[in-house]
C-alpha cells in the first residue's frame, strides 16, 4: 500500500464560507501514460516520469480519492501565519508549469511538499532527513 500526499488550502473571505467550494488542493503528482506494471514500476523507480505542481478545487481530490479510488482521507492542520501562507501561494505561483524527475521513492508528492513549505516558513528544515526515501506518513508542522 502507498498513499499520496497533498496540501489543502482555504480561501480566506470567501463568500462560501467553510465549504468544500472554498477550498483548493496543491497537488503534486506525476504524469504517467498508460503503460504495463513492469515498465511503470521502472520508469518510477528510475525518476522517467515527469512531476509538475497542480491546483484544483477540493472536492475534485475528494471524489478522486473517495469515491473513485476507495481510499481514505487523512487531513492534519499546519500552522501557517499569513506571510507564510503568502509565501508559500506565491512560490507556487512561480513554479508555474515547472516540471522535475518524479521517484517513486523519494523524490515523489511527500517530498516535493517539504520545500514548498520550507518557503513558507524559511526556518523550518523539512527535507534534509529524507534522502533515502519519502513516504506519506503522519508528519505534522506546528
Amino acid at each position: 500500500m502507498y498513499g499520496h500526499t497533498f496540501s489543502e488550502v482555504e480561501r480566506v473571505g470567501s463568500f462560501f464560507g467553510k465549504s468544500l467550494c472554498s477550498i483548493y488542493a496543491v497537488n503534486f503528482g506525476a504524469d504517467v501514460p498508460r503503460q504495463s506494471g513492469f515498465l511503470f514500476a521502472v520508469y518510477g523507480l528510475s525518476g522517467v516520469y515527469r512531476g509538475r505542481f497542480s491546483t484544483l478545487p477540493y472536492y475534485m481530490k475528494v471524489q478522486e480519492y473517495s469515491h473513485l479510488e476507495s481510499r481514505d482521507l487523512w487531513e492534519y492542520r499546519l500552522a501557517l501565519d499569513p506571510g507564510s501562507m503568502d509565501r508559500f501561494i506565491r512560490h507556487l505561483w512561480e513554479m508555474g508549469s515547472a516540471s522535475m524527475s518524479y521517484f517513486f521513492l523519494n523524490k515523489n508528492c511527500s517530498y516535493q511538499l517539504l520545500p514548498l513549505l520550507e518557503v513558507a516558513r524559511p526556518s523550518m528544515r523539512l527535507a534534509a532527513p529524507f534522502w533515502l526515501k519519502t513516504t506519506p506518513a503522519i508528519h505534522c508542522v506546528a
